[in-house]
């Protein structure tokens, strides 16, 4: 048969070159193949140096991976047999009366050795229960010592208490006394009354504290040392310097007749003024200021002394004016519904 006209040099050689036989095969070139190691398709499918390619397909390479799998089972197949085996073989000795007895004297060597530690951990732990036994009662024993050395400690502080309370009781009495002693020998001046009234009813009274005991404050005593008024001892009010002297002041409003004037010769004005709603009286301080005197306080003695007006009492008047000639005045606005 003679070669394809066509055919490439290469091909053109007798059948038994490269080792093909006679009958003709088309060579793997021509076969369609998957595309190896990301060939191109211009890549020309023969390569130089001729046919056949260097790699063939279902190589030794290909066969390995299916005698991996295989050698591993029969390892593992092989240490199943060896174990059961080995297992067989130690079943099969226990039933041997010679092992049994080496089994059991091994039972009763581990037993007794386990006894005895066993006894030798009681024999320690009533060793141990003793000690604390006897720690024990020695903690009860110091314990209740010191419970008494607290009882007998608290008793001795109730009584130190009680005797400092009776010091303290006897130390307050004694200074009470000796304050008594000395307050009593503060010595006041004369005693000097105001010529006008603090207000109705009230009189102001001024003396000069003329002695005060060693080691007393002036100020002090003037506080604490009464004088008597009216039969009665009062504490001063006020307690002041005047240049080196301390003054004390006394407003009394007790027994004191000349400060408490009245009013009289009511009169009626009418109404303050058409539609005001206020009617207007006016009446005379009596007993407080003479004609052609003045005092100071003469304001606030027509401010606090009351008037009694058809069945009414009131404070203070509304209104207060002082004339020389004739004295103070007062003048209240009442309330009229006859004015409205």
């Amino acid at each position: 048969m003679s070669p394809h006209p066509s055919a490439p040099p290469s091909y053109r050689s007798t059948p038994t070159e490269r080792g093909y036989k006679r009958s003709f095969r088309v060579p793997p070139s021509y076969h369609t193949v998957p595309n190896q190691q990301g060939r191109g398709e211009e890549e020309p499918l023969l390569r130089e140096g001729g046919w056949p390619p260097p790699k063939q397909y279902g190589g030794p390479e290909s066969s390995s991976k299916f005698l991996k799998p295989a050698f591993l089972v029969s390892i593992m197949i092989i240490g199943l047999l060896v174990g059961y085996n080995y297992a067989s073989a130690a079943a099969n000795r226990i039933y041997d009366p010679a092992e049994r007895d080496k089994i059991r004297r091994e039972w009763d060597r581990e037993g007794s050795a386990h006894r005895q530690a066993i006894n030798k951990l009681l024999h320690e732990r009533n060793e141990m229960k003793q000690e604390w036994d006897v720690e024990h009662s020695k903690l009860l024993e110091l314990r209740g010592e010191m419970k008494q050395e607290q009882q007998f400690w608290e008793n001795q502080r109730h009584q130190w208490n009680k005797e400092r309370s009776r010091w303290e009781q006897e130390r307050e009495k004694w200074e009470g006394e000796k304050f008594e002693r000395e307050r009593k020998l503060v010595q006041w001046g004369d005693l000097q009354k105001d010529q006008a009234c603090e207000r109705y009813g009230t009189a102001r009274y001024q003396a000069v504290l003329e002695y005060t005991p060693p080691g007393w404050d002036q100020h002090t005593a003037c506080k604490v040392a009464p004088i008597e008024i009216h039969q009665r001892e009062v504490l001063a009010n006020e307690c002041h310097y005047n240049g080196n002297q301390m003054v004390g002041v006394w407003n009394i409003g007790f027994d004191e007749p000349s400060c408490k004037p009245w009013w009289r010769d009511t009169k009626d004005h009418g109404c303050t003024s058409r539609g005001s709603g206020l009617h207007r009286y006016e009446a005379h301080l009596e007993g407080y200021l003479e004609r052609n005197e003045f005092k100071a306080g003469w304001a606030e003695m027509c401010n606090t002394t009351p008037h009694t007006m058809f069945g009414h009492t009131f404070n203070s008047p509304t209104e207060c004016a002082y004339w020389p000639k004739i004295g103070v005045y007062g003048f209240w606005d009442v309330p009229d519904w006859w004015c409205t």
